[in-house]
């Protein structure tokens, strides 16, 4: 987790130097001088009237020293548009994730949660688009896999015991999440985090997904969304706002030609993973003919896909899970790139 700069611009020296010191004795925090170079900026009363001289994609906490200051305070953060209001000391112990809470909100507002998106999409239903999203967030850490396929619903599949699916929701109240609320509603998985979606449950919407995504990159350092055949607009907004699309298909006629359609309609080229690659059948180079480049990766037929499956698990070692695990450090390495 990266360290955030925070600023503090409060007139009594002794709330201000306490302020500081609370600031100094957090981990992921530290004291920015310049309040031009804050992520966020600890306010009194006096502060909030004169923002303009910070950045405008700063976080903003108002500072209240006494009970009878909140309501002042309150007035001026909603007038400079602060994000949060932090009663000192009492609040000390929240302090840490006020101060977090606000940058990501401040983050999204700005356009820069800095999360990273990979949507699995599948040729046609059936080419294993489920397994290959779970297995592709295993191997990221600190990732969560997302289920924009409520026809299949095959992510609940692999929910830990005793856990539930919650994308309904978070659909429902998506435009009143944070970030720290959207953490919450993940449930243990086989895949480390997920946010389920129960069978023939009703798709998001296009905004719905979109606000989601965006939730996504301030919580989440990768989000992996399995769009299943991409059948809704939910599915197609989360191609379209992904940074990495990958189309999964199976060495068969109407697989190759399904990543083809998928890719016309999407309007833009995104890499395609062959599964279950077997010999005997349609090869690497046959996909590359048809949709005009050779596979990202080449997933082998593994029997362990299948038995790890059956009993909602996913595969411990195999082929397909080494095969995966080079796919997912390609994906990391070209986001460190900045491509």
């Amino acid at each position: 987790m990266r360290s955030l700069g925070v600023a503090v611009a409060y007139p009594d020296p002794g709330v201000a130097d306490e302020l500081v010191h609370a600031v100094e004795a957090e981990a992921d925090l530290y004291l920015a001088l310049d309040p031009a170079r804050a992520a966020v900026v600890l306010a009194g009363e006096e502060a909030l009237s004169t923002l303009g001289e910070h950045p405008a994609d700063a976080a903003v906490v108002g500072v209240a020293a006494d009970r009878d200051a909140i309501a002042v305070v309150a007035r001026a953060a909603l007038r400079c548009g602060a994000h949060e209001i932090v009663l000192w000391p009492q609040d000390r112990a929240m302090l840490r994730s006020i101060v977090r809470d606000a940058a990501t909100r401040a983050r999204i507002g700005a356009g820069r949660a800095e999360g990273r998106i990979v949507a699995v999409a599948g040729a046609r239903g059936g080419v294993g688009t489920t397994t290959v999203a779970a297995m592709l967030a295993r191997a990221v850490a600190e990732s969560v896999v997302v289920d924009l396929d409520p026809v299949g619903a095959g992510l609940s599949g692999f929910l830990s015991d005793g856990a539930e699916p919650t994308l309904a929701a978070v659909v429902a109240a998506v435009d009143d999440l944070d970030p720290a609320a959207l953490s919450a509603a993940m449930a243990g998985h086989a895949a480390g985090r997920a946010i389920c979606a129960e069978p023939r449950e009703a798709a998001p919407t296009k905004q719905q997904a979109a606000r989601m995504l965006a939730l996504l990159r301030a919580t989440v350092p990768v989000a992996v969304i399995d769009a299943g055949r991409a059948a809704d607009d939910a599915a197609m907004a989360a191609i379209s706002l992904a940074d990495q699309t990958i189309c999964v298909c199976t060495p068969d006629v109407a697989s190759i030609r399904g990543a083809r359609a998928l890719i016309a309609a999407a309007g833009r080229g995104f890499p395609v993973v062959l599964n279950r690659s077997a010999r005997m059948r349609l090869s690497a180079k046959d996909v590359a003919r048809v949709v005009g480049a050779p596979p990202v990766a080449v997933i082998p037929d593994d029997p362990a896909i299948r038995r790890a499956g059956e009993a909602g698990r996913l595969p411990s070692r195999g082929a397909a899970r080494r095969a995966i695990e080079r796919l997912a450090g390609l994906i990391l390495a070209e986001a460190s790139d900045g491509s």
